[in-house]
C-alpha cells in the first residue's frame, strides 16, 4: 500500500485521510501597536492579548503583515502612528473591550 504525502505538513495520509486532518485551527492575525509584533489567535477561542491590536482578515501571516502595511504602513508601535490612526486603534480596542469610547 502506498500512501500519499499531506500537502500541508508532509506527513503520510492513512487510508481515507486527507490533508485537512493535519491543519491546524483557524487563526485570526492581529497587530499588535502596544507589543509591536503580529498575533495569533485561535479564531474559535479568547484573545490573549487586552492591548491595543488590530485583526485582519487573513488566511496566512504574510497576508496580514500586508494588509497591515498597507492599513498602517512601516509603524510598529502606536506612537510611530499619525494621530487619527492612533485614536482609530485605541477606539478600536476600547469596543472590543466594552470600554466606552469618547
Amino acid at each position: 500500500m502506498t500512501t500519499k504525502p499531506c500537502t500541508c505538513l508532509r506527513l503520510p495520509l492513512g487510508p481515507g485521510e486527507s490533508c485537512d486532518a493535519h491543519q491546524l485551527p483557524p487563526t485570526t492575525y492581529a497587530w499588535c501597536f502596544d507589543h509591536g509584533n503580529l498575533h495569533r489567535f485561535p479564531k474559535d477561542g479568547t484573545p490573549w492579548c487586552t492591548a491595543a491590536w488590530v485583526a485582519f482578515t487573513a488566511t496566512s501571516e504574510a497576508e496580514a503583515l500586508a494588509s497591515k502595511h498597507a492599513a498602517y504602513g512601516d509603524a510598529q508601535f502606536l506612537d510611530e502612528l499619525p494621530v487619527e490612526k492612533q485614536i482609530e486603534v485605541i477606539e478600536t480596542a476600547k469596543a472590543r473591550a466594552g470600554e466606552p469610547l469618547r
